[in-house]
């Protein structure tokens, strides 16, 4: 989990999708990290894993960036679609 954790990583993911998320905001004092899950719009969401003792003005244009891409036309863009409506079902077979 984040809060044990011992390296260091960080980055930005948003979300397209509002599934009932709820946003928080945790601290590791062993990694020195904030991680934040925070609602940008309707349906936009950000999960940001980052130093707690970040530079502002670069991780907000990161972030400014990240709300932004299309992504259809992003490089590194990685999509993972999870439909759970099985999820907890008794297999019978």
């Amino acid at each position: 989990s984040f809060a044990n954790a011992s390296e260091r990583a960080n980055f930005i993911i948003k979300f397209l999708e509002d599934d009932g998320f709820v946003p928080f905001e945790l601290n590791n004092n062993w990694t020195g990290e904030r991680l934040t899950f925070r609602r940008i719009d309707k349906n936009k969401w950000l999960l940001v894993r980052c130093p707690l003792a970040r530079e502002e003005d670069k991780w907000a244009n990161w972030e400014k960036e990240a709300i932004q891409w299309e992504s259809d036309r992003q490089w590194n863009f990685i999509a993972i679609d999870i439909v759970d409506r099985d999820i907890g079902d008794v297999y019978d077979g």
